[in-house]
């Protein structure tokens, strides 16, 4: 007879008897159900994506999901997107603490972004890291708020003040803007690429007035 700990931890075959309930849907029914210790065997590939995509349509909440390295890590969330989930991925950088190297600047960057979509409450859907960068520390969210700021239009706003702020929250002054974390002042015109959009904005000023927003 099953103990209830042999329930808690039974492994599911995921495939499909011709006939009868799939595996996969005995699989989610047991997550509905409370079950907490659970495993799957037989996915390979994009059918993870497919299994975690109706498992998060049945249960209707987040999911974090923690792969053994960052290729995987990678791979995972777009098989999640391909299936129309929402994936927010934490990444990690490949230097180790006390290397004495700067981490990649360009993966710092897709980190805070994703820290700072999850703290202001984003309804991703899952969440996909590797070990590595689920061991990484993370900014407390006082700090995250500290270095975050808001422009809208018809806001004042002194882009002196406004450039100081960039270069203290770790953006870089350039010419032009190009890559993400960067910024360029050209008289009433002030560029900025935040790595939360996929495209850098221009901000035109009439004194400290924001006129004008928008994406180029």
């Amino acid at each position: 007879m099953e103990t209830e700990t042999q329930r808690a931890s039974r492994t599911f075959a995921v495939e499909q008897p011709k006939g009868s309930a799939t595996a996969l849907e005995e699989f989610v029914e047991a997550v509905r159900g409370g079950r907490r210790k659970l495993r799957a065997r037989g996915l390979f590939g994009a059918a993870r994506g497919h299994a975690l995509s109706r498992l998060f349509q049945a249960v209707k909440r987040p999911l974090v999901c923690i792969e053994p390295d960052e290729e995987a890590a990678e791979a995972l969330e777009r098989d999640l997107r391909f299936f129309g989930l929402d994936a927010v991925r934490l990444p990690a950088d490949e230097v180790l603490p006390y290397e004495g190297i700067s981490p990649d600047r360009m993966v710092a960057q897709q980190r805070l972004a994703s820290l700072f979509r999850l703290h202001l409450g984003a309804d991703a859907a899952v969440v996909v890291s590797s070990v590595r960068g689920l061991a990484r520390r993370v900014l407390p969210r006082a700090a995250l708020d500290k270095r975050s700021m808001l422009v809208s239009l018809e806001m004042e706003q002194d882009r002196d003040e406004l450039a100081r702020k960039l270069t203290a929250a770790g953006y870089i002054k350039t010419p032009l803007v190009e890559d993400p974390g960067t910024f360029a002042v050209r008289g009433g015109v002030f560029d900025v690429w935040s790595p939360l959009d996929a495209q850098p904005a221009r901000l035109e000023f009439f004194g400290d007035l924001v006129e004008k927003i928008r994406a180029f």
